[in-house]
């Protein structure tokens, strides 16, 4: 704390404690207090200061939310094959981020809910060489196409779910 001396006119000496904004002199008695400038600054501060902590608080609450009714993306894996083939190997992630690997009959799918951003694959190849056609591998999301690929021996298809 600064402390000064101020002399009036009257050759009176007054102290002076300047403590920032909206601080005065009483040269009666040689208090000092918040003048109504003071006061009303301090308010508006601590509104604002307020007002910042309330909106932030709720941008906060809001992204914590989850949509209303909004289910999950449906992820599906679809193979099929052409010609002679009627069996397959498939190695997919699934809705754990794992992998899993399968010898399966043609056609064949599998469906999970999953969570936008998630990656998914789904790799096929022929598990009897001397099968002859065009296997294909289709991921959906929601029913909608998100890759599909066709092969004579293989297919690879994968992305990420929107």
């Amino acid at each position: 704390m600064a402390s000064l001396e101020i002399t009036e006119r009257s050759s009176q000496t007054v102290p002076l404690s300047f403590f920032g904004r909206g601080w005065r002199i009483d040269p009666i008695c040689g208090q000092h207090g918040l003048t109504s400038f003071g006061e009303s600054y301090m308010k508006k501060t601590l509104r604002s200061i307020l007002t910042y902590l309330m909106v932030a608080g709720g941008v906060i609450a809001l992204s914590q939310c989850n949509p209303p009714n909004v289910p999950p993306p449906t992820v599906k894996y679809s193979v099929t094959g052409t010609g002679t083939i009627t069996a397959a190997s498939v190695t997919y992630t699934n809705e754990t981020g794992g992998t899993d690997q399968f010898d399966v009959s043609l056609p064949w799918s599998y469906s999970f809910s999953s969570e936008p951003g998630k990656v998914v694959e789904l790799l096929v190849s022929l598990s009897d060489y001397s099968q002859v056609g065009v296997l294909t591998a289709t991921i959906y999301v929601n029913g909608s196409v998100l890759q599909t690929s066709s092969g004579n021996a293989s297919a690879i298809a994968g992305g990420t779910v929107p």
